[in-house]
């Protein structure tokens, strides 16, 4: 049987096992009790948040760590379609449009799961269907050191993107244009601007073809210097205007765009296909008119071989501007050639002018040189020494001719450094290449005496050593007469040039003038001691000699008069005017009076000369001289300056009387015709005045002012009277 002690133990037990229950009910109750407690704390957080967004003017959600939906706000029904019924328990990826690139989304996982801000725009939708672009920005919500809830805050910005890729879409095109215009403006050579913009164009537009068209309205064709199908270069032949879509576009002045049955269309407004069906028929053609003011200068066409409606209108616009941008490029390039080639023209003529004054002068040298002897063997070797100085010549001789008895003679042969002794021939019988020279009185230049086609065809005689390669050979006339010829000659072939040429022909007339004046002072010096000899007939001699003299020195007067006149014109010469202008300034100095310059010029003379012929323009020419002789006073001297260029000195005239000097020249010549082709043609001058001391003190100084001033008249519009101005 259980002792007393057994039953006390079973009694502890019990009340201990007992007492440890009640222990453990007591801390479960506890912990039921804290959770409960935390999620009350918890729902009185979240409800204190909701009740601080419960009336934001942006959507606001609110989640859980997991991203499922506990709140939405009234806006975010509005932005959304979603109601809270709709959204509370679902995941925030109800509203993803699927248009989202999914690294937006892990970068946003990313960002916020590290208690950070993420701010960013995605593209969702609507409940109904509908796209928009929402701005988000999401911030985690801690308690108790961790994260409890993300709360984004939503606006729809899908107008402010719209805009944004408007503004865009209007920088991406300011941009191309900017590229082309710079491109372009940085080209002054035509041909290299419109390939520099087809290229551009090509990558801009993304197109298989790409022309740009030239209209050239004086030839009536256009050219293509640019053309390519799939950037590959065609060669466009000139197309008359009038044909094809291109002329249509230059016609009409406006763009043209045929974006749907292009093989219907096109062939009615001029369009030739069979080039275009080896490579294919566009599906759209657009051309776009390039045009300066009311002028058009060609077309920018793109076409597209895949598509109908390839081009919109704001390709059509965007296009149009850039086409406005190369018509001024283009004006640009097209004034820069004008400008050089006027350039090259005025250099040219300046050229002209020196080369010409150089003659002039070099031609006095020798006149005068020719002049300081009338003994002919002394004219002959001074004549010589000229010519070795300035022309490439290994012989060198004068042919004298005697009409009655067909002979010539050679009072000077000059071969490789000596003079040599040529018997007199009878060119009747044996006329050699002189004889050709003086019947046909023509100059004769033979490039290589041993070419067997030259031998056979002239009959050469050589009269010296080593047989010469290179001949020239130019009559010698004087008066209309024949006297002989001077030749010029060399050992090697193609030695001379036109200009060589043409400065012995200038040379040949000065000798003719000397040597005849030598024959008739010799002629004269035979006569008078013919005469001396027979006493009786003494006076009659000497009155002879006399007038021979006396015929000499008019022709020396004449000579010295034809020296400084300018043969065409009948005006002094810029040798004379060299001569006597310091000393009339001079004058003008020591006197303290006024003294006007005017520099006049024929407009546009160069194509009068093209137009009508050199023959009309010299006659133009004689009439301006003729004109100035007759308005200038005796103290006056109105010279030819060179080329259509004149020069008028007014001694003791202020610059106002100058100009109406100037007006009253210019307004005679305007109101002149000449009969052309019996048509009246006229022409027109621009003058320019410099004075004395107010512009210059030098003759130098008052020709550039007065050219200077000529020019800004020919600048300001040709035809009119500009003082220069300081």
């Amino acid at each position: 049987m259980p002792t007393e002690s057994y039953f006390l133990l079973q009694a502890s037990l019990f009340w201990g096992i007992f007492i440890l229950a009640i222990c453990a009910g007591l801390a479960f109750v506890t912990l039921k009790l804290s959770q409960k407690l935390t999620r009350l704390r918890e729902k009185a957080y979240l409800h204190q948040i909701i009740a601080s967004v419960a009336n934001s003017p942006n959507a606001v959600i609110i989640t859980n760590p997991q991203g499922i939906i506990q709140y939405v706000n009234p806006y975010f029904t509005l932005l959304t379609g979603y109601t809270p019924e709709d959204s509370i328990g679902h995941k925030t990826n109800l509203l993803q449009s699927g248009q989202t690139p999914p690294k937006i989304y892990e970068e946003l996982w990313q960002t916020i799961q590290i208690g950070q801000l993420w701010q960013g725009d995605l593209l969702n939708q609507h409940k109904s269907g509908k796209q928009y672009w929402q701005e988000t920005f999401i911030l985690p919500l801690f308690q108790n050191g961790r994260i409890a809830h993300f709360i984004a805050t939503c606006a729809d910005v899908t107008t402010h993107k719209s805009l944004d890729e408007i503004i865009n879409h209007r920088l991406d095109e300011l941009s191309l244009v900017n590229t082309i215009s710079l491109a372009a403006a940085s080209q002054l050579d035509a041909d290299s601007l419109v390939n520099l913009a087809g290229r551009q164009l090509e990558d801009a537009f993304n197109v298989k073809s790409v022309f740009v068209a030239l209209y050239d309205s004086e030839k009536q064709v256009i050219n293509t210097p640019y053309w390519s199908i799939d950037r590959e270069k065609m060669d466009a032949p000139p197309m008359p205007y009038g044909q094809g879509l291109t002329s249509i576009v230059i016609q009409r002045r406006v763009p043209l765009l045929i974006d749907e049955d292009f093989e219907t269309i096109a062939p009615p407004l001029g369009a030739k296909l069979i080039f275009a069906q080896a490579k294919g028929l566009p599906k759209t053609w657009l051309g776009v008119p390039l045009l300066i003011g009311a002028e058009v200068l060609g077309v920018i066409s793109l076409q597209d071989y895949e598509h109908e409606h390839a081009f919109s209108a704001e390709d059509v616009r965007l296009l149009t501007t850039i086409a406005a941008n190369m018509g001024i490029a283009l004006q640009n390039a097209r004034l820069f050639n004008e400008a050089q080639q006027e350039i090259a023209e005025r250099k040219r003529a300046e050229d002209e002018l020196r080369r010409h004054a150089e003659e002039t002068a070099l031609f006095y040298e020798i006149s005068q040189e020719l002049s300081a002897d009338l003994n002919l063997n002394q004219v002959l070797r001074n004549l010589l020494e000229k010519c070795r100085q300035l022309l490439p010549l290994d012989s060198f001789y004068i042919a004298l001719y005697d009409d009655a008895s067909q002979t010539i003679h050679h009072p000077l042969f000059f071969d490789q450094g000596k003079f040599k002794n040529v018997p007199a021939r009878d060119l009747h019988t044996t006329p050699g290449i002189i004889g050709e020279i003086i019947f046909s009185r023509k100059t004769l230049y033979l490039p290589d005496t041993l070419v067997p086609e030259i031998a056979k065809k002239y009959q050469i005689i050589h009269a010296g050593g080593t047989p010469s390669r290179s001949f020239v050979g130019v009559p010698m006339l004087s008066h209309g007469q024949i006297i002989g010829a001077i030749s010029m000659q060399s050992y090697q072939p193609h030695c001379y040039t036109p200009n060589h040429i043409h400065m012995l022909e200038a040379i040949a007339s000065q000798a003719a003038i000397a040597i005849q004046n030598s024959r008739l002072y010799e002629a004269a010096c035979t006569e008078a001691q013919e005469r001396r000899r027979d006493q009786e007939n003494l006076q009659q001699t000497n009155l002879a000699l006399q007038t021979h003299i006396e015929h000499i020195e008019a022709i020396k007067d004449e000579l010295r008069e034809q020296s400084i006149r300018d043969a065409l014109t009948g005006l002094y010469n810029r040798r004379y005017l060299n001569e006597v202008f310091k000393s009339k300034l001079e004058y003008a100095h020591r006197k303290s009076t006024p003294f006007s310059v005017i520099m006049l010029d024929i407009d546009l003379f160069k194509q009068f000369n093209d137009t009508y012929g050199h023959a009309q323009g010299d006659k133009l020419l004689a009439i301006l001289g003729n004109l100035l002789r007759k308005q200038t006073r005796a103290s006056d001297i109105a010279c030819r300056y060179g080329g259509e260029e004149f020069l008028i000195l007014l001694p003791d005239t202020p610059l106002e009387i100058a100009y109406r000097r100037a007006e009253e020249v210019r307004q005679r010549f305007e109101s002149t015709q000449i009969q052309v082709n019996h048509q009246p043609v006229s022409a027109t001058i621009s003058l320019g005045i410099a004075g004395y001391p107010k512009h210059a003190q030098t003759p130098e100084g008052l020709i550039v002012q007065a050219d200077q001033a000529m020019y800004a008249a020919k600048a300001a519009g040709r035809n009119r009277v500009i003082v220069w101005e300081q």
